[in-house]
């Protein structure tokens, strides 16, 4: 046997755990987030929110987050500039709701 093999071996044998973890991934976010888009109650939350201001390329630069969002991924929600820079802290999130989870979809 040579390098060659084994690491050909691998690589294909290692081809049906990539499938089930991309099945996986698939079917604990995407179905529930569709299901709940399309049969979901339309519902608006008010709470007290922490602005936080980031500096990340790849994320938003202004944030909201609560215990509310916690279990939320990611735990905050996206805003613009106008909405972080109001001066209260208690905002309107609007929502969606299903027995699946809840789906966020703007923020008053």
């Amino acid at each position: 046997m040579h390098y060659g093999f084994i690491k050909r071996t691998v690589a294909i044998g290692s081809l049906p755990l990539i499938a089930f973890l991309f099945t996986g991934a698939f079917t604990i976010y995407t179905v529930p987030g569709l299901t709940t888009n399309v049969i979901g109650q339309n519902v608006s939350l008010l709470g007290k929110f922490d602005k936080k201001e980031g500096v990340s390329r790849r994320s938003c630069r202004y944030r909201f987050s609560s215990k509310t969002l916690k279990y939320r991924f990611p735990p905050y929600l996206c805003v613009g500039k106008s909405q972080y820079e109001r001066e209260t802290s208690e905002y309107t999130v609007i929502a969606k709701k299903s027995f699946l989870g809840v789906l966020y979809e703007a923020v008053e």
